[in-house]
């Protein structure tokens, strides 16, 4: 499916549980049989892989495989890259609640009253957080960024104590 959809040059990395996925590869695709939940597994699999443009985890569906899986290979995604995790439902999902943790540091600021403002390290690799129904889209920056400007335009910059 997914060659069809990304085109015939597209290279397909595949994970799961099940030994006989293996008869899914071909010169276009690979396989890992291994548990998305251990680390030691995706750090080998990160060995063998080149950093991937986009990642669907359509695996386990527990939330700490997925956020196993997030943590590592967010980082392994190439500058706009988009990891995208489906199956997030239920009303006290622990990934869900994780996501949203994370998408708040994208609003983190050490101050508000400089017109260039550093980013945090989340903040320098991550441009977007999407939540859509059973769905998060995570888009990685196009580089590393260092900082946010904030050009004054109009008035006056003026602090107001109520806004810390």
């Amino acid at each position: 499916m997914w060659k069809e959809y990304f085109g015939p040059k597209c290279r397909v990395y595949g994970v799961d549980i099940h030994p006989a996925c293996k008869e899914f590869e071909d010169e276009h695709t690979r396989i890992f049989i291994g548990d998305q939940q251990d680390r030691a597994f995706w750090e080998s699999v990160k060995q063998e892989v080149p950093a991937l443009d986009v990642v669907i985890d359509d695996g386990g569906h527990t939330p700490e495989q997925q956020i196993v899986t997030l943590e590592e290979m967010l980082p392994h995604l190439r500058p706009c890259g988009v990891y995208l995790c489906e199956d997030i439902h239920g009303t006290m999902n622990v990934f869900s609640s994780y996501v949203h943790g994370l998408a708040l540091q994208l609003n983190t600021s050490r101050t508000a009253e400089q017109e260039r403002i550093p980013r945090t390290p989340f903040q320098s690799v991550v441009h977007s957080v999407h939540s859509y129904p059973w769905v998060t889209v995570i888009e990685k920056n196009e580089g590393a960024a260092v900082e946010f400007c904030s050009v004054q335009r109009g008035s006056q910059w003026q602090h107001r104590p109520d806004w810390e």
